[in-house]
């Protein structure tokens, strides 16, 4: 099996993408896999209490901060097969992570002996969080289905294409870009068509063009919708797809959804066994169902919601 990284993002807090996190690694090293969980929140970790494991222990901050060997940050937690390395950075500013240095904390995941890496990032578009989603093997975007929490799912997507677009067009060597253009995207309050912003685009030039257009047609979100209160409101995530596909190009998934469930919301609180939490049998074959999605690349259709 191919070692994939799993890149977890939301627009803002309150979504529930740690506890899915959480959720997707124990169930992965269920079934026999080896599994690093990452904690991705530089700043405001919180997947060890998941885990009942000390904060204090070492953390993302040795690595940054301290120069540490990635694989010397692993701790064991009492799921076999699965490692957690947590996000504790109360003495780092996770703004002054570098490019490069996220370039290289990527390299040093791949070098670790996991089957699936599944890295749990910060709320919010902050830079770090725009490019660890961005170099990941599987781009996995978590909202509910409240309509403040889709705002900030369209806000995370437009900073993602901007910050595609912009090291597309770097790579290639050009690097005078119009800026005007990529705030066109970022403050129109509305979705902006893609049409419209290639329109914008042709007066950089063809090459530059079929650049982005290229380089769009790479990014491959996978959706995922959880705290679902009413089934009904599941059918969000085609709705969702299909506005990304025509607004922006950018093939997303709708890989499926998760049930509100109060023992999940424990879980959440610090109150519940991460283990209990797969006694009820809904929640397993959901998380079941939407990784098998992701793995696979498949889609959910209207039949099977």
């Amino acid at each position: 099996m191919k070692k994939e990284i799993w890149a977890i993002g939301g627009g803002k807090g309150g979504t529930g993408k740690s506890v899915l996190s959480a959720l997707f690694a124990t169930r992965a090293a269920g079934k026999k896999k080896k599994v690093i969980l990452v904690d991705g929140d530089l700043g405001g970790g919180n997947l060890h209490t998941f885990f009942n494991i000390s904060p204090d222990k070492s953390s993302l901050n040795d690595f940054f901060e301290k120069k540490i060997d990635l694989k010397d940050t692993l701790i064991d937690t009492k799921i076999s097969g699965l490692k957690l390395i947590t996000g504790d950075m109360r003495s780092y500013n996770p703004l002054s992570v570098k490019y490069i240095q996220r370039l290289k904390f990527y390299r040093h995941l791949k070098q670790l002996d996991a089957d699936i890496i599944v890295l749990d990032l910060g709320a919010g578009t902050a830079l770090n969080t725009l490019d660890s989603f961005l170099l990941a093997d599987k781009m996995i975007l978590v909202s509910t289905a409240e309509i403040t929490s889709i705002e900030n799912l369209y806000l995370f997507v437009k900073k993602i294409i901007v910050r595609k677009i912009k090291d597309m067009l770097s790579y290639e060597g050009f690097r005078d870009i119009d800026q005007t253009i990529l705030k066109t995207v970022l403050n129109s309050r509305e979705t902006i068509k893609f049409s419209d912003f290639i329109e914008l685009l042709k007066g950089m030039g063809k090459d530059q063009e079929k650049i982005v257009t290229d380089g769009l047609g790479e990014v491959r979100i996978n959706l995922v919708l959880n705290q679902i209160r009413e089934k009904v409101l599941s059918k969000y995530g085609i709705s969702l797809k299909n506005i990304l596909k025509r607004h922006y190009n950018i093939d997303a998934l709708f890989s499926g959804y998760v049930n509100y469930n109060d023992k999940v919301r424990e879980l959440a609180n610090g109150d519940a066994d991460i283990n209990s939490v797969f006694k009820i049998d809904e929640i397993g074959s959901s998380i079941d169902f939407i990784s098998g999605n992701i793995k696979k690349g498949s889609d959910v259709n209207f039949n099977e919601l």
